[in-house]
């Protein structure tokens, strides 16, 4: 989960810092106060591109993470951790965990294990039928069988590539092999270093800023220890407080705190002299690193799209020289292993297809049930099992969700036919009747209530509270029906000081807080008292749904 978050100079907001909470977490304000720039600020911190023309001061976001004890060994990360991204504004990019530079692939990699947008207008994964497949598996009980599977796909590939080099012709088999050791002694030969590439990226940064930044520190350390500096005139009234406290020991207390500031000044001179040190970088010595950068940007997308990628082809091609090597004898083997391996599949991507099948019509009904409550009073729902004539990694189907909101409109993949706000609701009636599907992350709903109103908005505020039982959620809302069920509250509000916009966050801790927003949300300015009691009167059913 998001237990906090900091942004600085992102769009209209200068400096926030607050805390999430477990649960359902609500954000709701008057339209255009902000809400959306808090989703769009975390969609920022985990890679997302950053739309402005012009960035005077550098953006930065950053956020500490908790994870669950399986998830931070799996990812090898610490259970408790921040992460944070800075773009300055020469457009350059720079992610840390904790205070460990890394680069982009890297927080792509495990945001998928953190967090969930489903924001409007935004490309959820549900779209895509790879995801589709991993839903109606986990909700069938097949993940473990569809392992197997992809091990036994993994197994019939290499086989196969075996076969293919050891039929090829020895002039071929020379120019490919001569091709690969070129290839592995260029990449051996870099002597590359995990997460080399960030940390060159934060020394070439730095170091375009040695200039300055020798100049600013100069300057402190010379008002600090020249003659008639700080230090200076602080020594004379160290002297001048030990004569007082000598005269009366009542002074003792001011001697005692200026020989604490001296020591502090002193300490402060000293600070900035040691850090300096990390930017005296000559100019040649930044013409090898830019060299190493660009040597190391060069492989990557010559042999894969980061580090990592880059360092592990070297193994790959290992492995193909060898496969290479083998003798023509082996061709027979080979292809009584394939034959073995296809046998195992075809079985086992039988059984995998034909409980899909029977388990995915049970899910779409009861899909169908959730959306009805969601909004949707009549809607079609499908999921779609489909004999596929070649093995994929999940088996030997295509699965795809298909949906109408319109019983007069045929069925079509929702990826054509959803909207934005649809396609969230149809991901709450999932997560709400998938029970298998216990991954813990934090989603995130930008207004997913858009277009909804009356019972079908408290249809889905119950549905994400339901949810937020195992799950954090962050939702921005303009629906009090929804509001009402929050574990936490915050208003988000634009207010205007000496013409410049102040975005603030505030949290709801009391009732009568909670109650003003609601009778607000409800339209209080129209009728104050009947507001307020309708805003008791929901949160108080909001309550007894608990």
């Amino acid at each position: 989960m998001i237990e906090s978050i900091t942004i600085k100079n992102f769009a209209v907001i200068k400096d926030i810092s607050f805390n999430f909470s477990k649960g359902l977490n609500i954000f709701s304000g008057e339209t255009g106060a902000g809400k959306s720039i808090i989703v769009e600020s975390l969609s920022f911190l985990f890679g997302s591109k950053y739309y402005s023309n012009e960035i005077k001061e550098s953006v930065s976001v950053s956020a500490k993470i908790k994870l669950d004890k399986k998830t931070a060994s799996f990812l090898n990360l610490p259970a408790v951790f921040e992460i944070k991204r800075v773009y300055s504004p020469d457009r350059k990019n720079r992610y840390y965990i904790d205070t460990n530079p890394v680069n982009l692939a890297y927080v792509s990699n495990i945001s998928g294990y953190i967090i969930d947008f489903h924001a409007q207008m935004s490309n959820e994964s549900i779209i895509f039928t790879d995801r589709q497949t991993e839903i109606l598996d986990s909700y069938s009980g097949l993940k473990d069988a569809v392992k197997e599977f992809s091990n036994l796909y993994e197994a019939k590939s290499e086989i196969e590539s075996k076969i293919n080099a050891i039929s090829l012709n020895e002039g071929e088999k020379k120019k490919l092999t001569e091709l690969y050791e070129y290839q592995i002694k260029e990449i051996e030969s870099a002597n590359l270093k995990k997460n080399e590439d960030a940390e060159l990226e934060e020394i070439i940064s730095r170091a375009k800023n040695t200039a300055k930044i020798k100049n600013l520190s100069s300057d402190i350390i010379s008002k600090i220890n020249d003659e008639g500096g700080v230090y200076d005139m602080i020594s004379k009234i160290v002297k001048r407080s030990e004569d007082l406290s000598s005269m009366d020991e009542s002074f003792g207390f001011i001697y005692e705190n200026s020989l604490k500031i001296e020591s502090d000044i002193k300490k402060l001179s000293e600070d900035i002299s040691a850090l300096f040190s990390k930017y005296s970088i000559t100019e040649e010595e930044l013409d090898e690193y830019v060299k190493r950068d660009e040597l190391i940007k060069s492989l990557k997308k010559k042999y894969g799209t980061d580090l990592n990628g880059v360092i592990s082809k070297k193994e790959e091609l290992k492995k193909k020289i060898e496969e290479i090597s083998l003798s023509n004898d082996n061709i027979e083997k080979l292809k009584k292993e394939l034959s073995s391996v296809e046998e195992k599949m075809i079985k086992l991507a039988g059984s995998i297809s034909q409980k899909r099948k029977i388990v995915s019509k049970k899910l779409s009904e009861d899909i169908k049930k959730e959306l009805k409550k969601l909004g949707f009073e009549h809607c079609l729902f499908d999921i779609s099992v489909e004999d596929s004539e070649v093995f994929n990694k999940y088996g030997k189907n295509t699965v795809e969700f298909l949906f109408s909101s319109n019983p007069d409109y045929p069925l079509k993949p929702i990826r054509y036919v959803a909207s934005g706000g649809e396609i969230s609701r149809i991901m709450l009636a999932l997560k709400s009747v998938s029970s298998n599907d216990t991954e813990s992350k934090t989603f995130i709903f930008d207004e997913i209530d858009s277009g909804i109103g009356g019972n079908t908005a408290f249809f889905v505020g119950e549905a994400m509270r339901k949810l937020a039982k195992s799950n954090q959620i962050l939702s921005v809302t303009h629906m009090p029906q929804v509001a009402v069920f929050a574990d936490v509250h915050f208003k988000v509000e634009k207010n205007y000081k000496d013409n410049i916009t102040v975005i603030s966050v505030k949290e709801l801790k009391t009732s009568d807080d909670r109650i003003e927003e609601i009778s607000r949300m409800l339209g209080s300015v129209y009728s104050p008292l009947t507001a307020q009691k309708h805003a008791k009167e929901l949160i108080k059913k909001a309550l007894s749904r608990h």
